[in-house]
């Protein structure tokens, strides 16, 4: 009888390059402010907090895009390992 899906083990790993995310954070947080500054003038709070959010996320993202496939140095991997 072989095992199923439901009865395998499973692991999930997050390896984080610290010296490079120690470089990311700060630099996509001050893009984060400079874009803030330009666009929120006459703006709610709310709406301020939320684009803030949205740009903090696209600024990482492209950060983990460009620094994954561009320069071939990803400072974050996700594995999944699986036990039978």
């Amino acid at each position: 009888m072989g095992s199923s899906n439901t009865e395998a083990l499973a692991a999930y790993i997050l390896t984080v390059d610290t010296a490079v995310l120690s470089l990311i954070l700060p630099i996509d947080f001050f893009f984060t402010v400079a874009v803030m500054m330009l666009v929120s003038r006459g703006r709610k709070p709310l709406e301020i907090a939320a684009m803030a959010v949205i740009c903090y996320i696209a600024f990482f993202g492209v950060s983990y895009i460009l620094f994954h496939f561009v320069m071939d140095r990803p400072f974050m991997r996700f594995e999944t390992v699986r036990f039978p």
